[in-house]
């Protein structure tokens, strides 16, 4: 299995800490961001990730790869756009990325900038169960959080029923954060997915809402609790929730 991790965002809502760094590699409680998720993608047995970033971060990016100390090896691809007004979106950067990876392997899909209490291992697992599309899911009890996520619901079995990017009334008390697990043919829907003009091609929630008309796609519900670092104020939580003293 690979992992890909997108980091090619902008970080606008993050102001004048947005234009300084990239969301990824921000620090929190001593390390960045994105340092988390290589680690947690370590610990599923995960070996191989490949990052990718726009070019006005890449060498921040380079800097960081170049510092080693990774437990798996990382691999880093520049989609080359350098603002947002051309940036290429969270699809078009995934599929750069298949396009880097082996056509029979399987794929762990995640953002760079969220942090997890919880681990993976629940998502993997169910993938090897099913062969199919792995959303993962976090209960939130925040009606705002959930406004500003991917909600979704499952049915008998897990199979996901509904699923929404950013509903003004969400249809259930579950987040879907960028979390995904792919099998490899996971490509032909994807290549679908971009052919459509009719559709937002931005978002990766919006390939999910795709697949539930194609193919059966489960959620898995996540224990403990993710932190998006989106704003000011989403990143000072986290640094609240990972920075607090061992009680």
């Amino acid at each position: 299995m690979k992992g890909i991790v997108l980091a090619a965002g902008y970080g606008t809502r993050l102001g004048a800490l947005g234009a300084r760094l990239p969301k990824a590699l921000l620090p929190v409680a001593g390390h960045p961001v994105i340092d988390s998720v290589i680690e947690k993608l370590a610990a599923i047995g995960i070996t191989e990730v490949l990052v990718v970033t726009n070019a006005r971060f890449f060498e921040a990016f380079a800097s960081w790869r170049d510092g080693g100390g990774f437990p798996v090896e990382v691999e880093l691809l520049n989609d080359g756009s350098t603002a947002p007004e051309n940036r290429l979106g969270a699809i078009r950067d995934l599929w750069l990325a298949l396009e880097r990876t082996d056509r029979e392997e399987d794929l762990f899909v995640t953002a760079s900038d969220n942090l997890y209490t919880g681990d993976f291992r629940c998502l993997v697992d169910r993938f090897r169960e099913v062969r199919a599309p792995i959303v993962a899911m976090i209960e939130e009890k925040n009606p705002a959080i959930l406004r500003r996520s991917g909600v979704a619901k499952i049915g008998a079995g897990g199979r996901m029923e509904l699923f929404v990017e950013k509903p003004a009334a969400p249809p259930s008390s579950y987040a879907a954060p960028p979390l995904y697990v792919y099998p490899p043919d996971i490509r032909v829907d994807i290549a679908a997915f971009l052919a459509d003009a009719a559709v937002d091609h931005d978002a990766p929630g919006h390939l999910v809402a795709y697949l539930l008309a194609r193919r059966p796609v489960y959620g898995v519900v996540m224990e403990g609790k993710r932190f998006d670092i989106g704003s000011p104020e989403s990143y000072d939580l986290a640094k609240q929730a990972f920075e607090r003293p061992p009680e």
